[in-house]
């Protein structure tokens, strides 16, 4: 587990699930949503998190659209799919988790993939804004 604490967006339309997770979360920055719309104009307006954390079902936005809006980002940010379904459909995520499970489980796992991108041959390239002056 990195040594730092990490900002993390926590996503779940159940207020229960999402607090839980968050409380679970504490020893890092958590950031809890339970409207998906809310968080959604979050990730597409561009506020980083180190990792996302969603619910796959919710009414309005599902996981798979903010699963979405995040990858648009140069360095996506690691997300994490959750179901209580058995049967996560969307598996581009980095980490998916069948409800119940605890916050010790769903570190470990962030942990690994962050090792992995860590010690990835290819990074991301830097995201740069275009210029606004026009080529001749």
């Amino acid at each position: 587990m990195p040594n730092k604490p990490l900002k993390i967006l926590v996503i779940d339309d159940d207020p229960t699930i999402a607090t839980v997770l968050g409380r679970g979360l504490r020893r890092h920055q958590p950031t809890v949503e339970t409207d998906p719309e809310r968080a959604y104009r979050r990730l597409s307006d561009g506020e980083w998190f180190d990792v996302v954390v969603c619910d796959s079902r919710m009414p309005g936005r599902g996981g798979e659209q903010l699963l979405a809006a995040s990858r648009a980002w140069p360095d996506p940010p690691i997300f994490v799919l959750m179901s209580g379904a058995e049967i996560i459909g969307d598996l581009a995520a980095d980490v998916t988790l069948h409800k119940p499970f605890t916050v010790t489980r769903l570190l470990d796992l962030v942990a690994i993939v962050a090792h992995r991108r860590s010690c990835a041959i290819t990074q991301p390239i830097a995201h740069v804004p275009p210029s606004s002056e026009q080529a001749p």
